[in-house]
Formats: structure tokens, C-alpha cells, sequence
């Protein structure tokens, strides 16, 4: 399906036929961030059992997501990563910060998301529901 959908993205690159990330490559994305000036505290409840590659591609992506929204609109923000696995997996993404002008993650595919709304559209379609918290 992505190679069909590269095909009609004309802006694409062969990046996107790396292999899709997995819940162990989430310590490289933090460190990620970490690199970019981001400070990241990230807790886990529960244990990761098995889980479907589409589970796990949506997990990666909504904390890649979270954390560039963070990058990007809470400037000096300290950053905190709640995973809790169990009959269903929750992540809460919060930031101290106090939203500044937009920042990039050089070299990072993140910079081309789709925010709350992708978020939401990954959730939904393994039926789950998006609670996004109000801005202050």
C-alpha cells in the first residue's frame, strides 16, 4: 500500500520504504528529540505484550507526533511520556512549556505529520478515541 501511495506522492523519497518502526525502536525516537533540545521523561505501567505491527505503528507514531507538537509549540518544555499497556494501551503526552514560536526536528520525517488530526485518525481506526487535553 505505501508503494502505491508513494507512486501518487510525487514528493516522496525512498525513506518510506524503511521498515515501519516498532515499540523497541521508541528509545531512539526520545533520544531523538532529546537531541533536538527536548527534555523527555518517559513511564511505563505494564508490560508490552505481543502486539499487532499496526498497534505498535500507531503507539510510535501519536508519541512521535505528541513530542513534535511539543518540539514545535511549547518552546523549553520538559516533556512527559505515560505509556500503560494492559486490555488496552493509553499514552498521555504533557509538557510544562510555555508555547513558543514553532522549532523543527532537523532530518526528521516528523516535521511532515499531520497532528491532532492524524493522531486522531490513528486511534479511531483501531477503535480507540483521542482525548486531547485544553490548551492554557
Amino acid at each position: 500500500m505505501r508503494r502505491i501511495l508513494q507512486v501518487l506522492d510525487a514528493g516522496g523519497s525512498s525513506a518510506d520504504f524503511a521498515p515501519q518502526p516498532t515499540l523497541a525502536d521508541l528509545d531512539v525516537l526520545i533520544e531523538r528529540f532529546r537531541a533536538a533540545g527536548l527534555e523527555v521523561d518517559v513511564g511505563q505501567a505494564g508490560g508490552a505484550a505481543v502486539m499487532d505491527p499496526g498497534m505498535e505503528l500507531a503507539v510510535v507514531r501519536i508519541v512521535q507526533e505528541a513530542l513534535t507538537n511539543v518540539l514545535k509549540h511549547a518552546g523549553g518544555a520538559r516533556a512527559q511520556v505515560s505509556l500503560r499497556f494492559g486490555d488496552e494501551v493509553t499514552i498521555e503526552v504533557s509538557d510544562d512549556g510555555p508555547g513558543r514560536a514553532p522549532r523543527s526536528l532537523e532530518g526528521s520525517s516528523a516535521s511532515r505529520g499531520r497532528g491532532l488530526v492524524g493522531m486522531s485518525e490513528r486511534v479511531e481506526a483501531l477503535g480507540g478515541t483521542l482525548l486531547p487535553k485544553e490548551v492554557q
